[in-house]
């Protein structure tokens, strides 16, 4: 532990980082100085206590630290632990994370449902992309405050929605969702958006969750084959070949939680084999305002902070469900979701 007001910091206190202080150092050649590895070094610092070896004749564990200027220290996050937010820039994603009580993500899966018994054309499994534009309770999700917070602390205060899709997978049934990444069709640049996906029902091993490669968002944007199969609820069945998928990960979420993903990380889904509905909400993606299209253009809302740049085109939220306005502001969002997600393809399917 540190001493309070005191200037030295003990490795000890950042154990828990490894399991075991002493793994979390290293013999040194000469002097038979103890250092810290560059991995705890880096969770010191981001934890506001940059550090060097003592010179003060101090025990091996032993560090000092300075002071860090205000302008140099990692602010606190809103929403997220620190070590969620190593592990998103490590990872490529993080999970889970807490933004609503399992009764309010109830809620709006019985607003959903609703909305799917009354609206079948515009809710139905080829109509899924963008419905927070014509429906208030979705537009309320997109807006919630826990999950900007998490959003905010990865991407900053200035946010934007820039699009939704639900993904629902029905009991017992094929679909699934091949290895792909999302900005191998997005035409979202830079890369410094973030994905939310919400669980309205439990995502599990059985109902078919995400599973994801760590560390793949550092690795660039693959070539993918589009395979329009049948079952794949990808627009062009789109997969990446020759992976090693031994170490993925299955993002496990109760309802009410979210999992954060970056546009290049790899991901899939497989069937879902329970007895319920799996059913996410996937704001995809959050985006600063300083992002845009590639060809200039398109639509986006801003959800929190303020729009300096203006690179999109935005819309009233939804007075009502499928009010006209919105409704065909949706239809033609699609449309030109539509052109650049077939760009190139062979044929285009009805979503």
């Amino acid at each position: 532990m540190r001493e309070r007001g005191g200037s030295i910091i003990d490795l000890s206190s950042v154990s828990g980082l490894c399991g075991d202080p002493d793994n979390a150092a290293c013999d040194a050649s000469r002097g038979g100085v103890r250092l810290l590895t560059e991995s705890v070094a880096l969770h010191c610092a981001r934890l506001g206590y940059p550090i060097r070896p003592g010179d003060n004749g101090g025990s091996p564990r032993t560090f000092r630290r300075r002071p860090i200027p205000e302008h140099e220290q990692t602010p606190m996050p809103k929403r997220l632990t620190r070590t969620q937010v190593e592990q998103y820039r490590e990872d490529g994603f993080c999970f889970p994370v807490d933004v609503m009580p399992s009764g309010e993500a109830l809620r709006f899966r019985e607003r959903l449902e609703e909305a799917e018994a009354r609206f079948p054309e515009s809710m139905g499994p080829t109509m899924r992309n963008n419905a927070h534009v014509a429906f208030p309770f979705l537009d309320e999700i997109i807006h919630h405050p826990a999950l900007l917070d998490a959003v905010e602390d990865l991407i900053g205060p200035d946010i934007l929605c820039w699009g939704t899709v639900l993904f629902i997978k029905e009991p017992a049934t094929p679909a699934f969702v091949s290895w792909h990444q999302d900005l191998n069709y997005t035409p979202i640049e830079p890369p410094d958006g973030v994905t939310a996906w919400l669980a309205l029902s439990p995502s599990n091993r059985e109902s078919g969750c995400m599973r994801m490669l760590p560390g793949s968002h550092r690795l660039g944007v693959r070539p993918q084959t589009d395979t329009f199969h049948e079952h794949n609820i990808l627009t062009r069945g789109q997969r990446i070949d020759g992976l090693d998928t031994s170490g993925a990960v299955d993002l496990l979420l109760d309802p009410g939680q979210i999992s954060l993903h970056h546009g290049r990380t790899i991901h899939a889904s497989m069937p879902n084999r329970s007895r319920d509905r799996r059913i996410g909400v996937a704001i995809q993606q959050y985006v600063p305002p300083h992002v845009r299209e590639r060809e200039g253009g398109g639509y986006a809302l801003l959800v929190r902070g303020e729009d300096r740049y203006r690179h999109f085109r935005s819309w009233p939220r939804p007075p009502r469900d499928m009010a006209p306005g919105n409704a065909a502001l949706r239809d033609e969002i699609n449309a030109h979701w539509a052109d650049f997600l077939y760009r190139g393809a062979s044929r285009r399917r009805a979503y």
